[in-house]
């Protein structure tokens, strides 16, 4: 399986320190294959499945492996060869550790020097090793 495009969406709530998203995945299927193995580390998967055409198909299980920090979507039937979409709602948190989709809290300053607050702001750093903290690439076995 080989990705051809990923669309990903993000809704932040930097009150709560989470964010939700959506993302779909254009795959070129070399060999029908049942498993889909994502990088994926603190998400929480909601929803997902996958379209040939307009055509929905069945909906995965997802089984999370913390130690290879990879999610494994596993469907009845399996995909077939060909171009496919795979569709995924997820959720996370936003964490204070610099990797992945993180949370950054900066000093306002206000007219008196006396007088700040602290204001969170968010940001990524998606290099290979993080970007699964905000479910990005993905490969297949």
């Amino acid at each position: 399986m080989t990705p051809d495009h990923y669309d990903l969406a993000f809704v932040v709530d930097l009150g709560r320190e989470r964010f939700d998203g959506t993302e779909t995945i254009r795959v070129n299927v070399a060999e029908p294959t049942s498993r889909v193995v994502l990088n994926a580390v603190d998400i929480e998967f909601r929803r997902g499945d996958h379209r040939r055409g307009r055509r929905r198909a069945n909906r995965p299980a997802v089984s999370l492996d913390e130690a290879s920090q990879t999610a494994t979507l596993t469907v009845p039937k399996p995909l077939a060869q060909g171009p496919t979409e795979i569709h995924i709602r997820y959720g996370g948190v936003l964490n204070s550790q610099l990797r992945g989709f993180y949370i950054s809290k900066t000093k306002l300053r206000k007219l008196t020097p006396s007088r700040s607050s602290s204001r969170p702001t968010h940001a990524g750093r998606f290099r290979a090793s993080t970007s699964r903290r905000s479910r990005r690439p993905s490969r297949s076995r």
